[in-house]
């Protein structure tokens, strides 16, 4: 694509309204950064209140008073990009809104020249929103890119305010990462059994073996239950004893 700028369209080229691009849940889109970043690699921003959709915040000066400025803020960053249109095949451009969620995924990587691929999961049957997520694609010349513009003018003009500063890094920090540690897994937790239904019945057994033996101490007759017991018993003492004798 030559460097022609903006003001000077060729001919029969088409015009595209501008727009500031948010992404549905579900959608994902391919674009390219025009804006260069500063030093610091971090994309500047404003804060913004959302009533019925996102407004500027001016921090109460202006633009910004009364129930509104009283509403939760919220850091915006906007970048100069293009989104790429398979169906019409051109790049179209627009103005990036860049949540605070996806700032951390550019954090100090973004910067002109670069093709980013932009997603949003599909939102939850019974969850809330889905996060603005990003990943770099690829790196080109940025000599290739058109030129960028002045955000600021765009954003002014679709929120009906005379100037907009974007001045503020994402106030947000970031999330802290650490690698996680490989070697062996905890022991299996032993889980006590309890008796089986063998185990209860021989201990049923037992309890009436010994309250037919005090009873029997008694000079009481056994049961006849608990004198076949008795007598399977000492049967088998009897044959475990003649297979070690012999």
């Amino acid at each position: 694509m030559s460097n022609v700028p903006r003001s000077a369209p060729l001919a029969g080229q088409p015009l595209c309204e501008m727009r500031i691009l948010r992404l549905e849940h579900g959608e994902s889109v391919s674009l390219r950064i025009l804006t260069p970043m500063p030093a610091d690699g971090r994309v500047r921003g404003c804060m913004t209140h959302y009533e019925k959709g996102t407004h500027y915040c001016d921090g109460g000066r202006v633009s910004c008073q009364g129930n509104r400025h009283r509403l939760p803020m919220v850091w915006k960053g906007y970048l100069a990009a293009e989104v790429w249109q398979e169906k019409e095949g051109y790049w179209q451009p627009c103005v990036l809104e860049v949540s605070e969620h996806l700032e951390h995924k550019m954090h100090e990587r973004v910067d002109r020249g670069q093709v980013w691929e932009l997603w949003k999961k599909p939102k939850k049957k019974h969850g809330g929103n889905q996060p603005l997520e990003g990943q770099l694609l690829e790196e080109r010349d940025e000599r290739t890119f058109p030129p960028h513009w002045d955000v600021t003018r765009h954003l002014a003009k679709i929120w009906r305010v005379d100037t907009v500063e974007l001045l503020q890094v994402n106030p947000v920090p970031m999330p802290i990462r650490l690698p996680p540690s490989f070697g062996d897994g905890p022991r299996p937790r032993v889980v006590k059994m309890g008796p089986t239904l063998q185990q209860q019945q021989e201990a049923a057994l037992f309890a009436r073996v010994r309250e037919e033996l005090e009873k029997r101490l008694g000079r009481r007759p056994l049961s006849a239950e608990i004198a076949q017991a008795v007598q399977a018993a000492r049967d088998g003492d009897a044959i475990n004893s003649t297979q070690t004798g012999s």
